[in-house]
């Protein structure tokens, strides 16, 4: 006949201490997965607002370095019309800037981008530059005549809010 052996009090408390151990550790890598997830997910939102935001920005400036021809209508390139039409849509203004950081144009309302902007400079020198202040995308491109002249730029000035709320909306809901 075989003998069971009933397990003690003690013996008991140590597998539910060591089954609570084990559920704690999982639902904790579970959390930090989905937090890492997420901040992942946030980051390529960003990320992709940003790109579509450049490419608006470099579709403008590649067609103003190109030479003024303007049809007898007088209107734009239809692809830079589609550009600028997304600009507004994306609460996104737009300023082109000569070479000497004067501005030339803008859209409606468009804010003035303070004196030392760094990616105004650095388009200026010839670079595609964004930043991220304050709640705003920043890109500047610079407008190139021949493939190496420098004539001015392209300013976009993004509101960040769209992609926020978006995010807020994802997450928080």
């Amino acid at each position: 006949m075989v003998a069971l052996i009933r397990p003690s009090h003690k013996t008991r408390a140590l597998h539910i201490q060591l089954s609570g151990t084990i559920l704690v550790t999982l639902a904790i890598g579970l959390g930090l997965l989905i937090v890492i997830a997420g901040a992942q997910m946030s980051d390529m939102s960003y990320t992709a607002f940003a790109h579509e935001q450049q490419n608006l920005a470099l579709i403008v400036a590649s067609t103003l370095g190109q030479p003024a021809e303007r049809p007898a209508n007088g209107m734009l390139q239809i692809d830079q019309q589609q550009a600028l039409a997304q600009v507004t849509q994306h609460n996104a203004f737009l300023s082109i800037f000569n070479r000497d950081g004067s501005r030339l144009a803008a859209t409606l309302n468009a804010p003035l981008p303070p004196a030392n902007a760094p990616e105004l400079s650095g388009a200026l020198r010839g670079q595609m530059v964004n930043q991220t202040r304050n709640g705003h995308l920043y890109i500047a491109v610079p407008i190139v005549h021949d493939s190496s002249l420098v004539i001015g730029a392209v300013w976009l000035d993004a509101s960040l809010e769209t992609v926020e709320a978006s995010l807020r909306e994802r997450w928080l809901i």
